[in-house]
């Protein structure tokens, strides 16, 4: 895998809850676009509350910027899921947790030259499903 990829990928797994808290302030806002807050009604619309479900969804289904964070998201979702659960602990300790190195070849309890081969095979596994929808 070529270094810039492997850094793309990288960069994105170090990135993932970010793309999720970025992904439920935009569902936030398109929320607060239905004229509704938390399931109800504000005072001065006539909607019913099956109309405001369908009214979010429709917006949610329109709204590019949600569409592309919810497909980046669910990429690495099925990256992560996609691999062994040794590699998942690793992947979930260095890039969703984003412990130090050491902290996590402690826990472990794997060599470090272990731990670069590890990444490595962890980070080329997820390459297929993550630099795709990344548009990579």
């Amino acid at each position: 895998m070529r270094l810039d990829l492997f850094r793309a990928v990288e960069s994105i797994l170090f990135n993932y809850h970010a793309l999720t808290k970025q992904l439920s302030l935009r569902e936030e806002f398109i929320k607060s676009k239905c004229n509704c807050s938390d399931g109800f009604i504000k005072l001065g619309s006539t909607n019913s509350p099956t109309s405001i479900e369908e009214r979010i969804l429709l917006l949610k289904e329109k709204d590019p910027e949600y569409q592309l964070l919810q497909t980046k998201v669910k990429a690495i979702k099925y990256a992560y899921e996609a691999l062994p659960k040794n590699l998942q602990r690793l992947v979930s300790l260095y890039y969703f947790d984003q412990l130090d190195r050491d902290v996590v070849i402690e826990e472990l309890a794997i060599s470090e030259r272990e731990f670069y081969r590890q990444r490595r095979k962890a980070v080329e596994r997820c390459a297929p499903f993550i630099l795709g929808p990344f548009g990579m």
